[in-house]
C-alpha cells in the first residue's frame, strides 16, 4: 500500500484506458453525399467499436455500452470524447492556409 492516492488502473466511472486510446486513434472519413438533402455524411472508425456513420452522441453511448459493457454514464463521456475527437478533426480538415489571390491587374500587364 502507497501513499499515493493516483496508483488506480482506471478512475471509479472514467473512460478504460484502451477505449480512450481507440478514439484517440479514430478513423473520421468526410464524405460528400449526393443525396436529396446535399448534407455529406461522416464516418467513424473506432478500433474495437466497429464503423459507423456519425448522427450524434446518443448512437456512439449506446454503442460504447453495448461493446464494451460500460455504465451509462461511462458510455455518454465516451461518446463526448469521440465527438471531440470528430469536431477537431473537421476543424483540421476544412481549415486551410489563406492563399494569397493573383492580381488579374498585374497578370494583364505582363503579357502585354
Amino acid at each position: 500500500m502507497t501513499w499515493w492516492p493516483f496508483n488506480k488502473q482506471e478512475p471509479e466511472h472514467g473512460i478504460p484506458a484502451d477505449l480512450s486510446t481507440a478514439i484517440e486513434a479514430a478513423s473520421v472519413v468526410f464524405r460528400d453525399f449526393g443525396g436529396e438533402d446535399g448534407e455529406g455524411r461522416l464516418l467513424v472508425r473506432v478500433a474495437g467499436t466497429g464503423a459507423w456513420y456519425w448522427s450524434g452522441t446518443n448512437e456512439a453511448a449506446e454503442r460504447f455500452q453495448r461493446m464494451h459493457d460500460l455504465p451509462p454514464a461511462t458510455a455518454r463521456k465516451a461518446a463526448r470524447l469521440l465527438a471531440s475527437v470528430v469536431a477537431s478533426r473537421n476543424r483540421a480538415e476544412y481549415r486551410q492556409p489563406r492563399q494569397r489571390r493573383s492580381s488579374w491587374v498585374f497578370s494583364g500587364w505582363e503579357t502585354l
